[in-house]
């Protein structure tokens, strides 16, 4: 864990701490394959200096067994695949083959539904050439909207969902960081199926170029920030509270 980059040696110089994303702090925990390497690292992070509880990382150590799990899976199956061997007067001399038993793969993606469940985030693209936006059931699950009425949006769409006093701050934001093809990260409210709002950090970045060169396909996160945004409210409460007892008590 790394609760302010600016002061660790080790990160202070590094690019993603002094551009874009302009990490301040950072907290991992490692992928372990089944044969016990390291192979990988779940993170989060966050734009300003930060102290990272055993709590915070409790979802991280969830998700990072998950993708143990996944991989002992993959390892144990196979899909079913056929190779055959011929001779050289072309006769069939052997055949090869492997199997998977197919619920398998029903099982995955039921195991990446309830980690993006637990994890609290979807996952969207938006192509930029035909003006939509994609999100996967998570996306909409997270708005208490039923993921089987989800539909293709438009960018005016996304624009709707967001809170008024967010927009005027997101959207610039985003236009500049796509037109500078860099990454971007945002934090603001979407609005719910019961009319209310959530807190939400969005991430994206281009995955791909017309042939031109300009930004044609974006993908990117939505992860559900609502309770650390409650508790960053509740602490700035108790610093005004705090402050107003040491000017009182002064008079």
């Amino acid at each position: 864990m790394v609760d302010d980059t600016h002061q660790d040696e080790r990160f202070h110089d590094n690019p993603l701490v002094t551009g874009p994303p302009h990490v301040r702090a950072y907290a991992g925990v490692p992928i372990v394959s089944p044969d016990g390497f390291a192979i990988g690292v779940l993170c989060v992070q966050d734009q300003r200096p930060r102290s990272f509880s055993e709590l915070d990382l409790t979802p991280l150590h969830d998700l990072a067994q998950m993708v143990t799990d996944e991989l002992e899976l993959r390892l144990a199956h196979r899909e079913l695949a056929w190779a055959t061997e011929h001779d050289e007067d072309h006769q069939l001399a052997g055949v090869a083959g492997s199997c998977m038993d197919l619920s398998e793969q029903e099982a995955e993606r039921e195991r990446y539904r309830l980690a993006q469940e637990a994890a609290r985030f979807g996952i969207w693209e938006w192509n930029l050439e035909h003006d939509s936006v994609h999100w996967d059931e998570a996306c909409w699950r997270m708005l208490g909207y039923d993921p089987a009425e989800g539909r293709t949006l438009a960018f005016a769409d996304w624009r709707d969902l967001v809170h008024p006093d967010d927009l005027a701050r997101v959207e610039p934001v985003v236009i500049a960081q796509v037109r500078r093809s860099e990454p971007f990260t945002i934090e603001f409210r979407y609005k719910c199926a019961d009319g209310a709002w959530l807190w939400v950090q969005g991430r994206g970045h281009i995955v791909k170029r017309a042939p031109d060169g300009q930004p044609q396909l974006l993908m990117g996160t939505h992860v559900e920030i609502e309770q650390l945004k409650q508790t960053e409210h509740a602490l700035r409460l108790r610093e005004q509270e705090l402050q107003q007892a040491a000017i009182t008590s002064r008079k």
